[in-house]
């Protein structure tokens, strides 16, 4: 990979994976609603303002990371109308672009694994029915649909369907991990919302690298497919803010629970196809990656 665009540049996902482009020497296009970033020698580009067909052409990437759109499903709720038109609309868009540029770059969207919806069983695998039914979800599975549609038209698009993703940096109010650190740097105690919700958490640099696997070479073959980048291991929310807490020293901290009695919702996937199609899977632990937080809130 020598060149690369990426949209939702100055996100939270997207910033990092610009950072590890860039280190491997990847001549990289950044594509956000705001002229504002951090990466020496990246061309950024307003959104708003870019003719995407002919930057596509001009530039010649190699790769296009689609990361732009809504990530929170209490964003989508808030205006569904608006999700449907940046997660699923956007992504068309953005397949027509490529495709009227007459350049055939390999398509990565983010996805999500919400499109599986609940799982009670086994965790989600690619093959599995996308049962996910609110407006973030249904949002996502437009977005994959569109994907679709353009790979059966000869365009190398790839769906990473995305876990739950945490690491520095991510300071958004309302997501469980940045809550819970803020809580503790305020010195009050953290409160649930749904304890006994049970997710996996995947660490931003492993999502990273994720991305750029399935933008490589060896993913070539996965042209109109769909893959779980995610962990596997299943966690409550209840346990993951007390290792947290006991991480931190402070037990003394003891989670208000607002909802106890909320029904358990589970959401889990597989990444057996991520190892088996790419050789990738997550390195960094939770434990590891909550200490590396903790260090870094500090500081």
């Amino acid at each position: 990979m020598k060149t690369a665009i990426v949209t939702g540049a100055t996100g939270f996902i997207g910033s990092r994976l610009i950072a590890a482009l860039v280190r491997r020497g990847v001549s990289v296009t950044a594509i956000s609603r705001r002229s504002s970033g951090p990466w020496p020698g990246v061309i950024r580009v307003v959104a708003q303002e870019s003719d995407l067909s002919a930057l596509i052409a001009g530039t010649n990437p190699n790769v296009v990371f689609h990361l732009a759109g809504i990530s929170e499903e209490a964003a989508a709720r808030k205006d569904p109308a608006l999700a449907l038109e940046v997660n699923g609309r956007a992504v068309w868009q953005l397949m027509n672009a490529v495709l009227q540029s007459g350049r055939r770059p390999a398509i990565v969207l983010a996805s999500s694994i919400a499109v599986y919806g609940e799982n009670r069983g086994t965790p989600a695998s690619e093959t599995d029915r996308l049962l996910g039914d609110g407006p973030y979800e249904l949002s996502k599975i437009a977005g994959e649909c569109g994907a679709r549609a353009f790979a059966a038209l000869g365009l190398g698009a790839r769906i990473a369907r995305i876990g739950n993703v945490y690491g520095p940096a991510d300071r958004k109010v309302g997501r469980l991990i940045p809550d819970t650190l803020a809580a503790i740097r305020d010195n009050r105690a953290p409160v649930l919302r749904a304890p006994n919700s049970l997710r996996s958490h995947l660490h931003v640099e492993d999502c990273v690298r994720g991305l750029i696997a399935l933008g490589s070479e060896r993913g070539l073959a996965l042209d109109g497919r769909a893959v779980n980048i995610c962990d596997e291991h299943g966690i409550t929310n209840l346990d993951l803010v007390s290792l947290l807490l006991a991480q931190a020293g402070r037990e003394d901290l003891h989670p208000e629970l607002s909802n106890n009695a909320q029904a358990q919702s589970v959401r889990l996937a597989s990444a057996a196809f991520a190892r088996q199609a790419l050789g990738w899977q997550p390195e960094i632990t939770l434990e590891q990656g909550l200490g590396d937080l903790l260090e870094r809130s500090a500081a």
